[in-house]
């Protein structure tokens, strides 16, 4: 019966019998359809106006499967929306799957998917239903009179994410819809780095919509830091600190960052090295000596006071009241952390009022303050001072000689307090706290310390000869390093076999790199003797507290004899215990840090004399 001009005319949802079985005409089975199916059953064809369909056009088996109305893909109200060409049925035969044309079987059109339904006795297994299961046997085996009959390529969308690469390259288990993996960076950071390794060398990590490729082999972190330096720039981490940072060398790249260091590179000359030490170690037994015994101290937050007190001084001939020291550590310590938050977020939310957003921008604005008004002050009584800032302020911009702008000096100065600050700190306070932890490591050190400065000031002569000293702190660093840090492709770079474009992020981690077993065995182990000269050396490109390359930290030598300073000052006079019912946890940061540290002043006793009197 055919359709008249502009009627609509009822749908009969019923499957045709296969020829000559005499059986009745069976209602299409909905209820155990699947998803495709169902969908195809619920359309209904509305005829064009002008036109009259018989015949074919009308065949109850083929108004399912017919694209709803027009065939232009426009969503209109109350209609379903045209299936797009790859989702289209196509007949059993191959011919004239979307033109209506009849076929010797019968116009039974095949979805691409096949029309299948569930079978009653097989949970799990998908069979034709009704007459359409010979023309869907036929299409999947192939035995059809046409072209054999297949699903279609997936979608551009689909295609265009999968990478082009010499070696597919594996992706980190726990990856969540729209945010990746960034809730298992900002719940367990480094659970979740340390278990990259065991997935592959160059490991995709998801966040939002970025993408980032974790080298865990230190030969390929080798090549983004040194080899194939050329062909890498700071990352996100970086990017997003620029407000903070703005143009220091923590930051920049390039010619920009080569002039830069060139010109500031003086300022950390050995002979000011020397007069940096003196001040330094000052600073450190001042501290010592104003602990008492029985006294409950809290190791990190004197940790961040002494090295804020070395850089203001040092570096900047500032003495900042007590006040200000404080407010300053509670400053670094939101930049490290927030830094790290801010570099796991998905790039959507890096704008968003969250906490870590508003915490970040306020302790920008006030670290900003803080040396604007140093460098004012400065400006207005030069004197005749020979450190960090006196350099920066004589200097002049290499292309047009005029002298260096406030803000271009406030951004160096910036990066040297953060960077000095937050990493001497952070692997000071871990030093104390492993000393605490294993009293035989403890003892040798204070033996050193004995023989080599006793209670007097610690010179550079004191710092080459603490051997033992030395290769405790190189634990520490190793133990205790950078938990995250990003380069980004300026060109096609290869790494593992694996072919990166320009703007890819790739990222790495010192911190699970320094606990890999087959570098370090028994990492989790705190071995001073790793490093004496009988054992398996350590090769250079495995222990990167400091970095490599042309980015490697400026001030590697003055942090490091800040840190052998203080833990020779404070073992010569004191013993600090761990505070009893006390808990240490790692708080996420740059470079991971204790959530607190309370320790417990004890006297030194018999332990001998030297040239500066009793020891107590």
């Amino acid at each position: 019966m055919g359709c008249r001009e502009g009627v609509r005319q009822p749908v009969d949802l019923t499957v045709d019998p296969p020829q000559g079985d005499g059986q009745r005409p069976q209602p299409l089975r909905r209820r155990r359809a699947t998803t495709v199916h169902r969908f195809h059953a619920r359309q209904r064809i509305r005829p064009a106006a002008g036109t009259v369909c018989a015949g074919p056009s009308c065949n109850p088996v083929l108004r399912p499967l017919a694209p709803n109305g027009p065939d232009d893909g426009i969503r209109r109200p109350g209609r379903r929306p045209a299936l797009p060409p790859h989702r289209r049925p196509r007949r059993a035969d191959g011919a004239g799957a979307r033109t209506g044309k009849q076929t010797a079987a019968g116009n039974r059109l095949v979805h691409p998917y096949g029309a299948l339904t569930r079978s009653r006795g097989s949970r799990g297994s998908a069979v034709p239903s009704g007459s359409a299961r010979v023309g869907a046997a036929e299409a999947v085996r192939g035995r059809g009179s046409g072209p054999r009959a297949r699903a279609s390529p997936p979608p551009a969308s689909r295609r265009s994410r999968v990478m082009s690469s010499a070696t597919a390259t594996p992706l980190a288990p726990g990856r969540l819809p729209l945010i990746g993996h960034a809730w298992q960076l900002w719940r367990d950071p480094l659970e979740f780095l340390l278990g990259l390794r065991t997935v592959g060398k160059v490991v995709r990590v998801g966040l939002g919509r970025m993408t980032l490729h974790f080298v865990t082999d230190p030969e390929l972190v080798h090549q983004v830091l040194v080899a194939q330096s050329g062909s890498f720039e700071r990352g996100t981490i970086f990017q997003r600190a620029g407000a903070v940072f703005g143009e220091g060398l923590v930051t920049s790249d390039g010619e920009r960052h080569r002039t830069d260091r060139r010109m500031i590179q003086p300022g950390f000359r050995r002979d000011r090295l020397d007069h940096y030490t003196a001040i330094m170690s000052d600073n450190a037994r001042k501290l010592a000596e104003s602990w008492h015994p029985g006294e409950r101290v809290d190791v990190n937050e004197a940790m961040y006071h002494l090295a804020i007190t070395n850089l203001t001084e040092a570096l900047f001939s500032c003495d900042l009241e007590r006040a200000g020291k404080h407010e300053l550590a509670d400053v670094v310590k939101v930049i490290s952390q927030g830094a790290m938050m801010r570099a796991v977020l998905p790039p959507s939310l890096t704008a968003a009022p969250l906490p870590v957003n508003r915490r970040f921008a306020a302790a920008a604005e006030a670290i900003h303050a803080t040396l604007d008004r140093i460098i004012t002050e400065r400006r207005a009584r030069p004197g005749d001072r020979q450190d960090l800032l006196a350099l920066l302020l004589s200097l002049r911009d290499p292309a047009t000689g005029a002298p260096r702008s406030d803000q271009w000096i406030r951004d160096q100065a910036v990066t040297m307090l953060n960077a000095g600050v937050d990493t001497t700190a952070s692997t000071l306070t871990w030093a104390f706290h492993e000393l605490g932890r294993h009293p035989e490591i403890r003892e040798r050190v204070e033996e050193e310390v004995d023989a080599v400065v006793g209670r007097g000031p610690v010179g550079p002569d004191q710092l080459a000869a603490l051997d033992y000293t030395d290769r405790f702190l190189k634990e520490v660093a190793r133990l205790h390093s950078f938990l995250m840090l990003i380069r980004r492709t300026t060109d096609p770079v290869e790494l593992g076999g694996v072919r990166l474009p320009a703007g890819a992020e790739v990222a790495y981690s010192l911190y699970a790199l320094h606990r890999d077993p087959e570098l370090f065995p028994d990492p989790e182990r705190l071995d001073p003797g790793r490093w004496s000269p009988g054992e398996r050396p350590v090769r250079r490109d495995t222990w990167l507290p400091f970095g490599a390359g042309v980015h490697k930290c400026i001030g590697d030598t003055f942090s490091w004899a800040e840190m052998l300073a203080a833990v020779a000052a404070v073992t010569a006079r004191h013993r600090l215990a761990p505070a009893p019912g006390t808990t240490v946890r790692t708080k996420p940061a740059i470079i991971p840090k204790p959530d607190r540290l309370p320790m417990i002043v004890r006297p030194r006793q018999g332990r001998g004399t030297t040239d500066h009197g009793a020891l107590s």
